[in-house]
């Protein structure tokens, strides 16, 4: 059986923009309750130009222990390759209990 939909008391934002300087079109989504966040700007001139930045966070309570991990991430394109990078934080009762951070670059000769 489905459970009934819930409401946000936060609703997610949303955003989009367009910068005629630096002609780049932008979308921003937000979420307060779920703690979560994104970016992504593309370049009109150049679409193998883009970039897309996230955070979020994710807490819980376990066994009396809170416990919270942080991610940031950052993607980024050009004309020659594909970059990921990840900072992922995870603490338990306020203590680093883990962290890892890595990076990763694909080149663009799929194509």
């Amino acid at each position: 059986m489905l459970s009934e939909a819930r409401a946000f008391e936060y609703p997610p934002a949303f955003f989009l923009g367009r910068d005629i300087i630096n002609d780049t079109a932008t979308a921003r989504y937000g979420n307060l309750e779920l703690q979560n966040e994104a970016t992504f700007t593309v370049s009109a001139r150049n679409p193998a130009e883009a970039v897309l930045q996230s955070q979020g966070e994710f807490c819980c309570n376990y066994n009396d222990k809170r416990i919270v991990s942080r991610a940031n991430c950052l993607t980024k394109s050009d004309t020659t390759a594909i970059h990921h990078s990840v900072d992922l934080v995870v603490t338990i009762d306020g203590e680093e209990f883990f962290r890892k951070k890595w990076d990763e670059s694909v080149p663009r000769d799929f194509f």
